[in-house]
């Protein structure tokens, strides 16, 4: 009796596993992402943390009844971090001593680009919101230079953490400031190894909203940049000297305070933008995304990855259409 309950439940596990590969571990982002829409859905969390002022006062925006979503978002950045050696620990055979190249990282920022650009677009599209691109947004040179010499702006809590995660902006932005002539230009994305595609600049879009001058800061680039919001998007990886992983993604979206100010009145917090909304999707187990042999790459494979980011443009699209209307 004893031996036929453990054989059935050896077999149980065993099929269990063999069905459904995420639970093997070790999984691809296409075992992943096989799972139906509404199983990815659900691993996305979505809104932004606390509650609209009755002013409009504060991190949160208060949208009027009636309102609707941006029509232009333009995306301010979409980089990966790879957190390499840096977050060693949470996993036990990563090697403390494995982080990705500067060469490595800008190919899975683009790659990674490729496979988002239009299954974002897409769902934006849904709720009447157009996607833009650097390259479509910055059609002047007016606007070029507003983008790429813009310094970020932070209160005095912030300014004294971002004084020890300062990272340079990636070969992209130096490439720029090189053809432009312009010098000392930093990006604020942590001491991860961090890039973009080209054409886009690296900015702690997990730390703009912290304080009131982060956001008013990037208000006033967006109005420079003329788009009615922004979007960013973080990807996150960790690489381990014989695999590249996929850990987390993040979006948020920035825009205008849409509540207006009454004269007469008093106000102590107001703020210029705000974070409209935040999505989150975190792996687990992680997905990998390439292996590698002596430091190069011997296969890589992102099939299924365009169905992560729509489950997450998907939630924030909605979310946008939802308390723009003052929902």
């Amino acid at each position: 009796m004893k031996n036929t309950l453990l054989s059935s439940l050896v077999s149980c596990v065993v099929l269990l596993l063999v069905t459904n590969p995420v639970m093997a571990g070790k999984p691809t982002i296409n075992d992943v992402a096989s799972q139906p829409e509404k199983k990815l859905m659900k691993m996305v969390k979505v809104g932004v943390n606390g509650k609209p002022n009755k002013k409009g006062e504060g991190p949160v925006p208060r949208f009027p009844a009636g309102g609707s979503p941006p029509e232009r978002v333009g995306i301010l950045t979409f980089f990966i971090q790879d957190t390499g050696k840096q977050e060693a620990k949470v996993y036990s055979n990563f090697s403390s001593s494995s982080e990705l190249t500067g060469a490595g990282v800008n190919h899975f920022a683009a790659r990674f680009y490729d496979e988002s650009l239009q299954v974002i677009r897409d769902n934006f599209s849904e709720h009447g919101m157009t996607v833009l691109t650097t390259d479509e947004y910055l059609d002047t040179p007016e606007k070029e230079e507003a983008y790429h010499t813009f310094e970020m702006k932070h209160g005095f809590i912030m300014r004294g953490l971002i004084k020890y995660v300062k990272a340079l902006d990636g070969w992209n932005q130096r490439a720029w400031a090189i053809r432009h002539g312009v010098t000392s230009l930093m990006g604020e994305a942590g001491t991860m190894k961090s890039a973009t595609p080209d054409g886009y600049r690296i900015f702690p879009i997990e730390m703009i909203g912290q304080d009131g001058k982060s956001t008013d800061s990037i208000n006033d680039l967006r109005e420079a940049v003329g788009v009615d919001a922004f979007l960013g998007v973080l990807i996150q990886t960790q690489y381990n000297g014989k695999e590249l992983i996929l850990r987390n993604l993040w979006m948020y979206v920035y825009g205008p305070n849409p509540t207006e100010k009454i004269p007469g009145t008093r106000y102590i917090q107001w703020r210029t933008g705000q974070r409209w909304a935040e999505t989150e999707m975190r792996m687990k187990p992680p997905p990998t995304v390439a292996k590698f042999k002596k430091g190069k790459i011997i296969s890589e494979d992102y099939t299924g990855f365009d169905k992560l980011m729509s489950a997450n443009s998907k939630t924030i699209a909605q979310y946008l259409a939802k308390v723009s209307a003052g929902n």
